[in-house]
């Protein structure tokens, strides 16, 4: 085995480390935001009614729609920093 092969798969093994630890703040970020929006939901709408329960519903698939964005949004830039960084 040539030297190069050594060093190539040390970095392989370090991007799927950084791949693997950004899917997992991208899934525990997106339980959190599903509360977080739900809460926030609910505080805005205050449902009493069944249109009430409706609008929330709705507002609350917005909030969470926008969040998820941002989220994967931050995430995938910081993924491009560590890649751009390990070569």
């Amino acid at each position: 085995m040539k030297s190069w092969d050594i060093n190539k798969s040390h970095i392989m093994s370090d991007n799927n480390t950084a791949a693997g630890c950004l899917a997992a703040f991208l899934w525990i970020g997106a339980i959190a935001l599903s509360i977080g929006s739900g809460i926030l939901a609910w505080n805005w709408i205050d449902p009493d009614s069944f249109l009430g329960g409706i609008k929330f519903l709705i507002v609350w698939g917005i909030l969470s729609w926008i969040g998820y964005l941002v989220i994967a949004g931050i995430i995938a830039l910081i993924g491009s920093w560590s890649s751009s960084n390990n070569n």
